[in-house]
């Protein structure tokens, strides 16, 4: 009974470590988030997809003091999940009772009144009819044009970013665009500093899978044919088999490890 209870509390103790650990690192709370969409998923071949993000990817959320601490699509620079530029997690209208969204961010808007200045590569020209700056683009009264995420002649009426899930098939325009960010009202919005949480950071794939499963609503709304649902999560298929062999490794090799060593105990 003591060892079982010595046991125990080591188990407990490291998970505490590892999340002190978690939360130094990303100063939030909680430290990570479980992705459940399909929003960000790149176009590859099957088994794992390490390096971008799906469904059941656990990732850490590592706060954000300042729009400098978040690097654009549009300033290029390094590839974070696939492509350049960081994920955002954050909440719509500021909403930290509504589920995150975590996108891209593909542009950050300062609003002028008759202008408009996006923060840009120096070294890239400007598009939709922009004056180059230095390393910002400047656009006029007409508002900001992006064509390449669907976005034209757009007027914000804030400082904030432009975002936008990586999947193409189902994330072609920016979130302002299709509604996915928007402010109280419900009405279409650029992402505001404030309702940012923080940029994601790494990646533990297919764990999080088993927590959708018995979330009690289901992670995505309408799912392709292709995929495989199980209790409420719905997933390609392959991610499945990857989550399985993972648990395979984790549970099974441990128990082996006793079984064999528990027989050569027995030959002594």
């Amino acid at each position: 009974m003591a060892r079982a209870l010595r046991d125990a509390l080591a188990v407990l103790a490291a998970l505490a470590l590892l999340l002190a650990g978690l939360y130094a690192y990303t100063h939030t709370w909680p430290p990570a988030v479980i992705v459940e969409s399909s929003s960000m998923r790149h176009a590859q071949g099957p088994f794992g997809r390490i390096g971008t993000i799906d469904p059941g990817d656990l990732v850490a959320v590592k706060a954000v003091s300042s729009p400098d601490d978040v690097q654009t699509m549009v300033e290029g620079g390094r590839s974070r999940y696939g492509l350049p530029g960081d994920v955002l997690v954050y909440f719509p209208a500021n909403d930290r009772a509504s589920t995150p969204i975590i996108h891209r961010a593909i542009a950050y808007v300062v609003a002028q009144g008759e202008s408009y200045r996006v923060r840009w590569d120096p070294d890239a020209p400007c598009v939709g009819g922009a004056d180059k700056d230095g390393s910002w683009c400047v656009y006029g009264s007409s508002g900001v044009t992006l064509p390449v995420i669907g976005l034209a002649d757009y007027r914000p009426a804030a400082t904030g970013f432009i975002t936008k899930g990586d999947n193409p098939a189902t994330n072609a325009d920016a979130d302002v665009v299709n509604g996915i960010s928007h402010d109280a009202r419900g009405r279409p919005s650029i992402v505001r500093p404030e309702w940012v949480e923080g940029k994601a950071r790494g990646e533990l794939p297919w764990l999080g899978l088993v927590k959708l499963a018995i979330a009690g609503h289901p992670n995505e709304q309408d799912p392709p044919a292709s995929y495989v649902t199980i209790g409420w999560a719905s997933a390609p298929g392959d991610l499945w088999i990857m989550l399985v062999v993972l648990l395979v490794v984790l549970i099974g090799g441990p128990l082996v490890g006793d079984l064999v060593a528990a027989r050569r105990g027995r030959e002594k």
